[in-house]
């Protein structure tokens, strides 16, 4: 059965399942640029370290290294505002796939009294 006959609970789920995945790969994706952000943010503070112990500079901190720095960390707030989200999309998929199941077994429970109830009125019906 290929994915595209899939219907009711089955096909839920897929979409679930490729939720979650497409969910994933977003926060590898997320992550490894708030990795970049962060190195780069370490980098321009090692500068800054290092210019300091050469003094190069009397400053702690050079006003294009600052602005630099300003720039870094809104760019990795960004970044981790959109992490939040992904990670606000993987917290619901449990909730969504306990209430499928919930659906499911109410689902199967009705159809199994439905069989019953159907068996006995089929019992009767030949009496």
């Amino acid at each position: 059965m290929s994915a595209k006959n899939l219907t009711g609970h089955k096909r839920i789920l897929q979409d679930h399942v490729v939720s979650l995945f497409n969910c994933v790969q977003d926060w590898k994706l997320c992550t490894s640029d708030c990795y970049s952000t962060v190195r780069s943010i370490c980098l321009v503070k090692q500068k800054s370290i290092y210019d300091q112990d050469q003094n190069v500079t009397e400053e702690a901190l050079s006003k294009k290294d600052f602005f630099n720095l300003e720039s870094l960390s809104s760019e990795l707030l960004q970044k981790l505002k959109k992490l939040e989200v992904v990670a606000e999309k993987m917290r619901q998929i449990p909730r969504k796939l306990e209430n499928l199941r919930k659906s499911s077994y109410r689902e199967q429970s009705c159809d199994e009294n439905f069989h019953s109830e159907l068996s006995k009125l089929s019992m009767i019906w030949f009496l």
